[in-house]
């Protein structure tokens, strides 16, 4: 009488299960590496719009072919940032640009001011004029104008946060650790 040799169905379906459980664990991972490259794009694209805006400040003083003397960006907490181009000629209403989608909205923002801490503020506006390297960060308080050397605002999106930063001497976006300004560190 001959034995044959054959694979059980209960070891058949032990291989089954590892070999689940371990796809299982390579697409969680692959997952999560497509999630965080998403992220990543959206904060160099928000990054860079900001300062693509600042450069074309920088080189022009036309916007759709109309001759603008500054632009304004509004930072408000809930809110995506607000451009407005302002000029002769150019309709504020329809010249008013989000820069980015609803889903990518700002959660807080701090400002400051020489050697002050930063203070959680709701909304910031930034000046640009043509031709300028500089920018004019405003804030209102009581009716009554105050400029700011500094900011720090912070964004969402899908459960990721990230910071950037704005000095009025460079007026360069800089994405920032959120631990690494001292807003976080107390």
């Amino acid at each position: 009488m001959s034995i044959k040799k054959a694979f059980t169905l209960v070891e058949i379906l032990i291989v089954i299960v590892i070999i689940g459980i371990i796809m299982g664990m390579t697409m969680n991972f692959w997952w999560n590496q497509i999630r965080r490259l998403q992220t990543k794009t959206i904060e160099e694209t928000y990054l860079d719009t900001l300062n693509i805006l600042q450069n074309k400040v920088l080189m022009s003083n036309y916007y759709e072919d109309k001759k603008f003397s500054k632009l304004t960006l509004t930072f408000e907490k809930g809110n995506s940032v607000k451009s407005k181009f302002i000029g002769e000629g150019i309709d504020n209403n329809i010249n008013q640009l989000q820069l980015m989608d609803s889903s990518h909205v700002i959660d807080n923002i701090w400002s400051k001011k020489d050697n002050d801490e930063y203070k959680s503020i709701n909304s910031i506006l930034v000046k640009y004029i043509p031709y300028e390297f500089w920018c004019e960060i405003v804030w209102w308080e009581d009716s009554n104008k105050v400029n700011y050397n500094n900011f720090v605002f912070q964004t969402t999106h899908k459960n990721k946060k990230t910071c950037y930063q704005l000095t009025a001497t460079t007026c360069k976006y800089q994405r920032k650790d959120c631990w690494d300004i001292d807003v976080f560190s107390n």
